[in-house]
């Protein structure tokens, strides 16, 4: 069987900062233009800087994904609310040639991790547009259930008890992570 952990250490999320804008701006503007996300208009320097400086940086989280050090998506943790417990999640890979491989479950599992481990959330909300099928079968093969539909997408859900009674068993069997090192986090 093959050790998850090994794969895991070639994915990286970076978080954005001011370094990173340029790049995260030109991933979103292909992101928009697939008509997969619900914000679908150009992004400007202008307007990424100003989109930056009003960002509530402690609710708003964004990272860059990079696969051997290349940046190969954005992943990002928004609306978090610490009185309720929740937050919103997502990711975007750029290139078709990672969506069908292990790196967005790598992505989406450091991600729980952060919500469940670090942020001490209790509720994962994905807001899908309706006609992104495939990601929306991706969330629900993760233990996301519906939580509400939309006007033009649906709302996802998933409970921390789902993640730590039944997906990380899982993933410790499979050798993805030690109980003790996700606890540390």
């Amino acid at each position: 069987m093959t050790d998850l952990k090994n794969y895991t250490n070639n994915i990286q999320l970076i978080k954005v900062g001011i370094e990173e804008l340029e790049e995260l701006r030109i991933i979103r503007n292909k992101a928009s233009s697939d008509g997969y996300t619900f914000f679908n208009k150009y992004i400007s320097k202008k307007m990424q800087q100003e989109w930056f400086n009003k960002l509530n940086h402690k609710k708003n989280i964004y990272f860059l994904i990079k696969h051997f050090g290349i940046t190969i998506g954005i992943a990002q943790i928004t609306e978090i609310n610490t009185t309720f417990k929740t937050c919103e999640a997502g990711l975007y890979i750029t290139s078709s040639r990672f969506i069908d491989t292990y790196i967005p479950a790598i992505v989406s599992l450091k991600i729980c991790k952060i919500v469940f481990n670090k942020l001490n959330l209790t509720f994962i909300y994905a807001r899908i547009k309706k006609n992104n099928a495939k990601a929306i079968i991706y969330n629900k093969s993760l233990g996301f259930t519906d939580y509400s539909v939309e006007k033009d997408g649906i709302k996802l859900e998933l409970h921390r008890n789902k993640y730590h009674n039944k997906l990380l068993p899982i993933l410790v069997k499979l050798g993805f992570m030690s109980f003790n090192e996700n606890r540390k986090i």
